[in-house]
C-alpha cells in the first residue's frame, strides 16, 4: 500500500487506511 494513508488504491491494489 501507499506510504500515505489517503484512502486511494495503492500499487498492491489494497485501499490505504
Amino acid at each position: 500500500t501507499d506510504a500515505v494513508a489517503n484512502g486511494v488504491h495503492a500499487i498492491s491494489g489494497v485501499v490505504d487506511t
